[in-house]
């Protein structure tokens, strides 16, 4: 099996097109490789547990957050009358 590579002659860097012999083999070999390698890097980054905790702590945040307006929505009216009740009598005071 022959395969097209580019190689430079000396320092005038001519590139030329030159069929080199390969072994099939070996080629095989080296993609098994390669292969291998990125499958490390994939399996690596998938069990990476740093941002685990981020994701965490994000969720706790956002349930916070939505426990936060279901009380303010909840109790909206009795804050709106107690305002009210306050504002009523500042007014009064005041008159």
């Amino acid at each position: 099996m022959y395969v097209m590579r580019r190689r430079c002659n000396g320092a005038s860097q001519n590139k030329s097109s030159v069929m080199y012999p390969v072994n099939l083999s070996q080629l095989l070999r080296r993609r098994s490789t390669m292969i291998t390698y990125y499958y490390l890097i994939l399996k690596s980054y998938l069990e990476r547990e740093e941002g685990q905790d981020l994701i965490e702590y994000a969720l706790i945040a956002g349930l916070l957050a939505l426990a936060a307006v279901a009380a303010l929505m909840a109790l909206g009216g009795s804050i709106q009358n107690m305002w009210e009740a306050l504002a009523n009598a500042v007014e009064s005071a005041i008159q």
